[in-house]
């Protein structure tokens, strides 16, 4: 900022005249009334920050929570509903606790970002993934004060230092907490056939689809002469009774389903006791089951049969091993990845590794079994024999 200072020869007053850089765009400035230089020079600095917050949005205005209502509406335009949920969820368990009723400036300080980011940091209950995520969408609500001027460059380059993500250590990949088809089958059998739980299961279990693509499934997608389910929606809850039907995860969700001729035939019988419309849900009428309803039922039923409890997730990872376990060509990865509706063969591979490896390592020890392995004494006795 160049200090310009100059004399209205007309009117016999001095006044202020420069350019002034405001988020990275430089205004003119003109501040008239000044009855000498000396006067102009003194009120120099204080005039040009009164004309910048005037003349811009300034964070004295705005509260942080404030702050976070216009990124989401912001970003409601480009993301899904279960995005901007995962953003409330960040917001209300790590950011708004401690800044809820800050000035945007005071948030913004460099000793109370440094302070907010070395506690969230010591927390040693949240994982180091989860961290990054939080601290990715801090950044994002960073970006978005500068973008709209509520912070000035210096500011955001101070607070985008400090908060940095964290060093990731490589480790290796738990196992999935899932069922054995023996446990399912266990599962299968302690739920009574008359309830609506029986089909239910039956059909989650042979799809691997997401809790929200079975809760979406609507009469309309069950072609039983070509033994298919189309799967092209999923249900995303929202609080206490609400729900909406979105578009599954990815374009690669959209996907045709095979049934065996047992499942098929449960869910005609199904429909018929029902008198299910084209536009009810399979399971659940005019509403969708909820995903409490869902735990619960599982929970219960895995109890009764003496089995593990697993989340309703852990039956589509359940679903994938069995699947994974027959792979032995990339022709069979991809067949199951279209099932499953990854997004690409590499995510299938990567997510059931551990399923890969363990089926390699029955593979070696077939090949091992085939030929006793000579210890290194016996061979030094063979050659002490043939000497």
């Amino acid at each position: 900022m160049r200090k310009g200072i100059y004399k209205d020869i007309k009117r016999g007053t001095w006044f202020i005249s420069c350019k002034v850089k405001v988020n990275d765009e430089f205004k003119d400035v003109t501040i008239r009334g000044y009855s000498s230089k000396s006067e102009a020079n003194a009120d120099y600095e204080r005039a040009i920050q009164e004309w910048v917050k005037k003349h811009t949005k300034h964070c004295k205005v705005l509260f942080f929570q404030d702050l976070l209502a216009e990124v989401r509406k912001d970003r409601s335009t480009t993301v899904k509903i279960q995005t901007l949920r995962a953003d409330d969820s960040v917001y209300s368990k790590y950011l708004l606790p401690k800044f809820d009723r800050w000035l945007i400036e005071d948030v913004f300080k460099k000793d109370n970002i440094t302070d907010w980011y070395n506690t969230f940091i010591a927390d040693s209950t949240i994982t180091t993934n989860r961290k990054n995520k939080v601290i990715t969408r801090f950044k994002d609500v960073l970006a978005y004060a500068y973008r709209h001027m509520y912070i000035d460059a210096p500011t955001y380059q101070i607070c985008d230092v400090i908060l940095k993500n964290l060093r990731v250590n490589i480790v290796q990949k738990h196992e999935k907490d899932i069922w054995t088809r023996e446990e399912f089958e266990s599962f299968i059998d302690a739920i009574p056939t008359d309830k609506l739980w029986y089909p239910f299961f039956i059909l989650f279990g042979e799809l691997g689809c997401r809790i929200g693509e079975i809760q979406g499934l609507m009469w309309k997608h069950f072609d039983y002469d070509k033994k298919l389910i189309f799967i092209n929606q999923q249900v995303i809850e929202g609080t206490g009774d609400g729900w909406t039907i979105e578009t599954p995860k990815t374009s690669s969700s959209i996907r045709y389903n095979r049934l065996t001729d047992d499942t098929a035939d449960l869910l005609l019988e199904l429909k018929t006791i029902m008198r299910g419309g084209d536009d009810d849900f399979i399971f659940g009428g005019k509403r969708p089951t909820s995903r409490h309803a869902i735990r619960d039922a599982m929970y219960k039923y895995a109890a009764l049969a003496g089995v593990r409890k697993i989340t309703p997730h852990g039956i589509r990872h359940s679903n994938a091993s069995w699947l994974v376990e027959t792979v032995e060509t990339m022709e069979d990865v991809k067949v199951i990845s279209n099932r499953l509706g990854h997004s690409s063969t590499q995510m299938t591979l990567d997510t059931y590794s551990h399923v890969l490896k363990s089926r390699e390592s029955a593979m070696i020890g077939v090949l091992s079994g085939r030929r006793r392995a000579i210890s290194v004494t016996e061979k030094n006795g063979k050659k002490s024999e043939s000497a």
